[in-house]
């Protein structure tokens, strides 16, 4: 009975990656900044133990091999028919999802998808019938897909092959060489993980259980770590340009306040003046209504006979005279107060002017204090993502086809330089040389597999033996190595980065068809 991992290791896992994520959330311009978003602090990333999967077409079969090359799981597959045959060639997982329905195929469910193409071939659970019956993919015992799912990283190494092939010890002194300068010792480790077994009946009993999937501790060159250290004086920056935004948005809401009150004088002194010259048109007919009253008055006076009709008329003619010289000072007054208020708008509109200035020009800097948060939010979050990338594997192709050197990590392309090939008219085969583990602090071991071009029509010799097979694929391999002349340039650049995990493909085409944005090295082998 096999022991295998009955569930996924993210479950249990701590939350690694996490450590990796790229997002920074950048402040809005107008945003308040007393409650602002700032983006998480730099880490110490780790790698985990590197995995090599590999599927024989053939034997219908993958096998997972550790960083020692021991098979650690196996479990028949179901491939891609002659029709739709599954690709052969060196991939990677460039991509995973528990529950993954198909974009191709009609909505075809497809748990514990690993893709490995961007044009539809992937691992994933599905039905096996003991037989090539897929339209591509490469199908799995549902609680073997689970378990495999929870092993893997995004850029795991996974093999197509039409035979059998398994990982080798190797080692020459062209390989690359780790940085020596370890972490300190006070540098966060992450914890071992548990996980639960269960027995499943899809592989053969192998002595040793299953083991958990260690990260590993990264190695820091002295410019690596002046990389960090920057990143962490980036982190910092930000919160004194934070906080001088800060003082900018105060002052901004205390224009903002000036220039609403300003607004508030204006507006009431305007509702003032408005009421003013209501009184005053009020006042102005009563004025006019005293003045015919005194003009009919003083008519009836002309036209009075006795002395009896006179006194009324005299009395009735200072009644009236009262009454308008009354109306008169009225409306004087009325039209004095509102010129009055008249004139206090020019003081008042004077100040709204002023405050308006004073609100546009912290506008400016508002605007400007919003750039210099957003730059140093920027500068940080560039440096976060290139040291996010230096925890991620390097791979390095070599094609004697193009006689050029490439340099990828994290899927993003980092160098290509022309290389130098010995004998470059001769064949070198395609060989995947795979760090596998950091050896006595110092260096790092390796293994190597070797398969045939793909327009190659010289087969690989194979042993029968495992000491055999190893003596039959290290001198090609070596010789492979010892013919090509690596740049100093792209030495510099690897050895600062490389780890376990990081690979090197020599190879006598260019990369395969499925090789693109968003993935590591594809190569094409027999």
């Amino acid at each position: 009975m096999r022991l295998f991992y009955s569930g996924s290791l993210k479950r249990f896992a701590l939350p690694l990656m996490a450590a990796l994520s790229l997002s920074v959330a950048l402040t809005p311009a107008q945003a308040n900044p007393r409650q602002p978003r700032m983006p998480a602090p730099p880490v110490v990333h780790q790698t985990p133990d590197p995995l090599i999967v590999v599927v024989s077409l053939r034997k219908q079969r993958l096998n997972v091999f550790d960083k020692d090359g021991r098979v650690i799981g196996s479990s028949p597959v179901s491939s891609g028919t002659s029709e739709f045959p599954t690709p052969t060639g060196i991939f990677s997982v460039i991509g995973k999802a528990v529950e993954h329905e198909s974009n191709i195929y009609e909505g075809a469910q497809m748990p514990f998808m690993q893709r490995l193409t961007w044009t539809g071939t992937a691992m994933h659970a599905g039905h096996l019938p003991g037989y090539p019956a897929s339209h591509g993919c490469i199908r799995l015992p549902h609680a073997f897909s689970e378990a495999l799912y929870g092993m893997t990283q995004i850029n795991t190494r996974v093999i197509v092959t039409r035979d059998d092939a398994a990982p080798r010890p190797f080692s020459h002194p062209k390989l690359f060489v780790p940085p020596v300068e370890p972490l300190p010792a006070n540098q966060p480790m992450v914890q071992a993980v548990t996980s639960k077994v269960a027995s499943l009946a899809v592989t053969p009993v192998l002595a040793a259980p299953l083991p958990m999937v260690n990260p590993g501790q990264l190695r820091l060159t002295p410019r690596a770590k002046a990389k960090f250290a920057e990143t962490t004086r980036l982190f910092d920056a930000i919160k004194p340009v934070e906080a001088a935004r800060g003082v900018v948005w105060e002052n901004v809401k205390a224009a903002n306040r000036a220039l609403e009150a300003a607004k508030a004088d204006i507006n009431s002194l305007q509702s003032a003046i408005e009421d003013a010259g209501r009184d005053a048109e009020k006042l102005k007919r009563a004025k006019a209504v005293a003045e015919s009253v005194l003009a009919g008055v003083m008519k009836r006076a002309e036209a009075a006979r006795t002395l009896a009709a006179m006194e009324a008329a005299a009395k009735a003619e200072d009644a009236a005279e009262a009454r308008l010289l009354d109306a008169v000072a009225k409306h004087d007054a009325a039209v004095e107060a509102t010129a009055l208020l008249q004139s206090g708008m020019t003081a008042l509109t004077a100040k709204r002017q002023a405050a308006e200035t004073a609100r546009r020009a912290l506008d400016d800097d508002l605007k400007q204090s919003n750039q210099a948060l957003k730059d140093a939010q920027t500068a940080y979050s560039v440096s976060k993502r290139e040291d996010a990338r230096y925890s991620k594997p390097v791979s390095v192709f070599v094609s004697r086809k193009d006689q050029r050197l490439y340099v990828r990590q994290g899927f993003d392309a980092v160098l290509e330089v022309p290389v130098v090939i010995d004998s470059p008219g001769e064949a070198l085969g395609t060989h995947l040389y795979t760090a596998m583990a950091v050896k006595n602090g110092a260096t790092l071991t390796w293994s190597v597999m070797s398969f045939n071009s793909s327009d190659s029509e010289e087969p690989v010799r194979r042993g029968k033996g495992r000491q055999q097979a190893a003596a039959t694929v290290a001198p090609t391999a070596a010789r492979a190595l010892d013919r090509i002349q690596l740049p100093p340039e792209a030495l510099e650049a690897i050895t600062d980065v490389v780890k376990p995990g990081s690979s090197l493909i020599i190879s006598d085409d260019s990369t395969s068809q499925y090789f693109g944005d968003g993935t590591d090295f594809t190569v094409a082998v027999r």
